[in-house]
């Protein structure tokens, strides 16, 4: 098969410089689909690239072309002609216009070109045809308006840039090795653009291959980089793999290749490389164990660490410290003293830390208690660290506990002795602490001081014979309360006791004659007994706004909401009138608030209602009354009432 081979070289210039640097527009036929020519507007040209974005470039013959448009006026469909850069003879060549224009009357854009070329000093607009995708036009001088197709080779010189191409390419080498040098291939440019926040900037890759010296090379490079935007990542969207060159052989087996991790430090007078390296390391034999090893080739001569500490959770199925051999059941890290997790001697997940040997001292053991799940920290006695008891702290859920259990042969202790310490609780402010022999103090932290609070709801005291008392607050407790500098006995609200060097006021203290409370000299809600023994005023009162529709009992300040009877009871013989009731607001309507004096719960004689007014009052009827008796007072209301607190006196002569 024939190989055609198109070279394309810059063509000399034939056309006077004047005539070629500079393009003149002309147009008199911009119509409407009805051959309404446009009365009046603007056509405008703005130079850009081939991705319509707007750019500055070198004019033919000199000067450069500012990153706007150039508009010129529309009338009766025709324009002024104007000159433009010839796209052929910019710098960089083969440059494009969008072409714009805009109806006067409307402000509205009426037509709009992408990527419109020409070539030559005069450009007809009238005759534009628009190239699309896939049509092709020939070379002009140096640059092609449109596609260019090729059908054969394609053989450049110099650079090759290209928005869209389909096929093969091969770069060849820079030149031809010598006993002296060695050549990579060319390079390849991929370009990119992006936005910095005020214009276009070019974003790029490069690719190239790189030979090390020597005659037959170890090292041979594809070099990837990078110039333009903040962050660069090379993506792979499928799989990468990094295979071994030669397959296998019953004699041998193929490690991979190696995968450089490269950094440079300084070394204090220069930069050097630091190198780890990632590698499959195949033993020998058939299905020989594999290890993927992580090293450390060189380079700083600082502390290497290997950094997971953003992982959360490392698995493995086993772990090989140093030379120790790992077995099943047992983890050791060498050195003075071994790290040992042996599920053998001390349960799943056991783990001891001890100095090498058998039933070696200083041991520290953490292993699971019993079938629970949580685990259990032991202290074990460090001269048999295997047959002892030991201090266990165990934690369960959210509970921490502290306790003494036996193990193998020992026995569980029963003390925990803090020897010439005290013991902070929570903070260094809290701390109890033994101030003299059998005396703990809670105090500021500080061994000795008693100046804290100790808090509980309850506290027991166990008497020195027998039996204990228990010290409550009450259930929504306050206050202080503070024991008197004496020895004394403490009196109860229903021990039988007998005061002596006591004396009452009334003056902000309740006090009451068999159950009837007394605040002044009339008496309030209760009966008042005064000096001689003569039964005197009885008054009831309730508060808020009195229940709808039903019957409501008054009471000693109670809600007038209340049904249950309040009953006065009756001591002495004697007659009862003068009923006088009072309300903060009047009664919903004229049958509200009929009242009654009960007598041993029957209604009596003496009544009286509100109505819609706010006193209620009967000092026309009687009614007797001996010892024993009870009276108490109901109010019957309406629906919806608006009675409110409502107080009633009676007298009792």
């Amino acid at each position: 098969m024939k190989k055609f081979i198109l070279s394309i070289m810059v063509l000399s210039c034939v056309i006077p410089a004047a005539a070629q640097n500079w393009t003149t527009v002309t147009a008199t036929n911009i119509t409407d689909l009805n051959q309404q020519k446009l009365a009046a507007g603007q056509l405008c040209f703005l130079a850009t690239d081939q991705n319509d974005t707007p750019i500055s470039v070198g004019v033919g013959g000199g000067g450069q072309l500012l990153r706007r448009s150039l508009c010129t006026s529309i009338a009766g469909g025709a324009i002024t002609a104007f000159s433009v850069p010839n796209p052929a003879t910019t710098t960089p060549a083969g440059i494009y216009y969008r072409v714009v224009a805009k109806d006067a009357s409307t402000g509205q854009e009426v037509l709009r070109y992408t990527q419109v070329t020409f070539n030559g000093a005069t450009f007809n607009f009238d005759n534009y045809a628009p190239i699309s995708q896939g049509q092709f036009a020939p070379p002009s001088g140096a640059a092609v308006s449109g596609n260019l197709s090729v059908n054969g080779n394609l053989s450049v010189t110099g650079a090759f840039t290209s928005t869209i191409f389909s096929g093969n390419m091969t770069l060849p080498a820079s030149g031809a090795a010598t006993s002296a040098s060695n050549f990579g291939s060319l390079q390849e440019t991929w370009q990119g653009s992006y936005w910095n926040g005020s214009a276009a900037v070019s974003d790029s890759w490069t690719a190239q291959s790189f030979v090390a010296a020597g005659t037959n090379p170890n090292n041979s490079f594809l070099i990837f980089t990078h110039s333009g935007t903040p962050g660069s990542f090379l993506q792979v969207n499928s799989a990468l793999q990094i295979p071994a060159t030669t397959a296998a052989t019953s004699g041998s087996n193929v490690n991979s290749p190696t995968l450089n991790l490269l950094g440079n430090y300084w070394t204090g007078s220069t930069s050097n490389s630091d190198t780890w390296t990632i590698q499959d390391i195949l033993g020998a034999g058939a299905n020989p164990p594999s290890t993927l090893t992580l090293s450390h080739l060189g380079g700083s001569t600082g502390a290497t660490t290997v950094d997971v500490s953003s992982v959360g959770i490392l698995k493995t199925g086993a772990v090989n410290a140093g030379a120790n051999t790992v077995s099943a059941s047992v983890f050791q890290v060498p050195g003075a003293a071994n790290l040992q997790i042996d599920t053998a001697r001390f349960g799943a997940l056991g783990i001891r830390v001890q100095a090498i040997g058998a039933n070696a001292t200083q041991a520290l053991t953490v292993m699971p208690s019993g079938t629970a799940t949580e685990s259990t920290f032991r202290l074990h006695n460090t001269s048999d660290p295997l047959n002892t008891g030991a201090l266990q702290i165990d934690l369960t859920g959210t509970n921490a506990s502290i306790g003494g259990v036996a193990f193998g042969t020992g026995s569980a202790p029963t003390m925990l002795t803090l020897s010439g310490m005290g013991l902070q609780v929570g903070a260094n402010d809290s701390g109890l602490s033994r101030t003299a022999a059998g005396v703990v103090a809670a105090g500021n932290g500080t061994s000795g001081n008693s100046s804290g609070t100790f808090e509980s709801r309850k506290l027991q005291l166990d008497g020195s014979t027998s039996g204990n008392t228990v010290l409550q607050s009450a259930a929504a407790a306050s206050g202080t309360l503070t024991l008197p500098a004496a020895t004394d006995t403490l009196v109860g609200r229903a021990t039988t006791d007998t005061l002596t060097n006591k004396t009452f006021d009334t003056a902000g203290n309740t006090f009451k004659v068999n159950g009837t409370t007394i605040t002044g000299s009339v008496g309030l809600g209760s009966l008042l007994v005064v000096s001689n023994g003569t039964p005197g005023l009885l008054q009831w009162a309730c508060t808020g706004t009195a229940a709808a529709s039903t019957t409501i009992s008054l009471a000693g300040g109670a809600p007038c909401t209340t049904t249950a009877a309040f009953q006065y009871p009756i001591s002495s013989s004697g007659t009862i009138r003068n009923l006088s009731c009072t309300s903060q607001t009047g009664g919903v309507n004229a049958s509200s608030g009929l009242l009654h004096i009960r007598k041993n719960a029957v209604n009596s004689n003496i009544q009286c209602s509100f109505g819609t007014g706010r006193a209620c009052i009967d000092v026309l009827d009687t009614m007797s009354v001996v010892s024993g008796d009870s009276l108490d007072m109901t109010i019957t209301t309406q629906a919806a009432e608006t009675l409110a607190n409502i107080a009633c006196t009676i007298e009792k002569q």
